[in-house]
């Protein structure tokens, strides 16, 4: 993936960092009752029980590969007894799951609403792609040193810490640069 995205930002002069751990993509989330009840651990396990459960998601999910659409159908055959039209990513499924309305939601992984101890279930046949994070710098500007640099940051940027420094910025309003500031004085990194 990084040498298709190298080559589309070559031609634009502008190089890219080797791509953060973390992962901000589709996930499928339980709670921690639901996944005790039923032992779901992966998507595949929600796959032998899904006709007993309500799912909750963006309208456009059924139709969405990324989501319950046919490739999704492909690789999972997930049939839901339910599936409610809620909002995308959102306090409405986070709402629904925490209540009980829906027993699985589905959220982005490096969203700033997932519920406390929700349990994501790991997509076992890979139907999410890659969507690390990565800095870009103009060619231009890039030295060795820089690029060490920021792979050295990048590598420290798990999923979790990514949801923690946008926690920060969107529910605690603090300065994005005050939040990397931190990030990088609590890694050490300055």
């Amino acid at each position: 993936m990084k040498s298709e995205l190298d080559g589309l930002l070559s031609s634009m002069g502008i190089v890219a960092t080797t791509p953060a751990p973390a992962v901000d993509v589709n996930g499928f989330y339980v709670t921690k009752k639901t996944a005790s009840k039923y032992k779901l651990k992966t998507m595949s396990d929600l796959t032998k029980v899904a006709s007993k459960l309500t799912f909750g998601g963006p309208p456009e999910c059924q139709d969405r590969d990324l989501c319950l659409g046919p490739k999704s159908q492909q690789l999972y055959g997930l049939q839901f007894k339910e599936v409610k039209k809620l909002d995308t990513g959102g306090p409405v499924t986070v709402k629904a799951l925490q209540d009980g309305d829906i027993q699985v939601g589905e959220l982005f992984t490096g969203s700033s609403v997932i519920p406390k101890g929700a349990v994501l279930l790991k997509d076992d046949k890979g139907l999410q792609g890659a969507d690390n994070p990565v800095v870009l710098v103009k060619d231009s500007k890039n030295t060795r040193q820089l690029d060490a640099t920021l792979n050295k940051a990048s590598a420290k940027i798990s999923t979790a810490q990514y949801r923690k420094m946008t926690l920060a910025v969107q529910n605690d309003k603090e300065d994005p640069k005050d939040v990397a500031a931190t990030f990088l004085k609590n890694q050490k990194l300055t």
